[in-house]
């Protein structure tokens, strides 16, 4: 799940021309781009296998007995269908290697309905770590520290952004890609948890093994003979 969710360290091999430093992750799967149907193919199973473990996120979350874990729920299966709906609106092209392209004035519907998914999104993903750290620190420790560190992440990230701008030293690409480095391993670390208190559930519903019960002494067989 996290090499899938950062499927930009493909970049490099597949797309060479593009720096990591000053391109946009989105650029890959330009459509004007080398192997862009490599990078849309695996984001679209990233979404997928994120949507086919939410049957045991939603059991590990109602059984957990976590307050609004249906919002918390919710959070994680957007994730997951944007990295769907993200690869099926790729932008029409890569300012950083094209120098004609603009994507503020572009009239492609599909580059704009990226842009507004993905500022969507956004937002979704900068509340839910502190939802999942607010909602989950009394009872499921992990799933909390994770969320908080991946909250802080995303403060550090945005303020590193701006503070680059204001220098004008261009490292946004490589700023975002340490961002989805850290949303792979926070959804991961979720699924995993979720995953691993289903998979052992059976076992600890079953209860203590019982004692075997006393067998009855062998009866002595008396003969009489004449």
């Amino acid at each position: 799940m996290l090499a899938l969710y950062n499927d930009w360290l493909l970049g490099p091999l597949v797309n060479p021309r593009m720096a990591v430093g000053g391109s946009l992750i989105s650029e890959l799967s330009a459509r004007t781009q080398t192997g862009h149907t490599v990078f849309q193919m695996l984001d679209i199973t990233a979404g997928v296998l994120t949507l086919a473990a939410l049957p045991w996120l939603w059991r590990f979350l109602q059984r957990a007995k976590i307050t609004y874990w249906q919002v918390l729920f919710a959070t994680i299966a957007c994730i997951g269908a944007d990295s769907i709906i993200d690869a099926l609106l790729p932008i029409s092209c890569a300012p950083s290697v094209d120098a004609g392209c603009s994507l503020a004035g572009t009239h492609s519907l599909l580059t704009q309905a990226h842009m507004v998914e993905s500022t969507v999104i956004g937002i979704v993903t900068f509340i839910a770590p502190l939802l999942w750290w607010r909602l989950c620190k009394a009872k499921q420790q992990l799933i909390a520290q994770t969320s908080w560190w991946f909250a802080v992440l995303q403060v550090a990230v945005g303020a590193g952004i701006l503070l680059t701008r204001l220098v004008h030293v261009d490292v946004t690409g490589a700023l975002q890609r340490i961002y989805e480095l850290g949303i792979g391993a926070w959804v991961a670390i979720i699924l995993y948890a979720a995953f691993v208190a289903e998979s052992q559930r059976p076992a600890e519903a079953l209860g203590p093994a019982a004692e075997p019960l006393p067998q009855p002494a062998p009866m002595l067989a008396l003969t009489y003979e004449e």
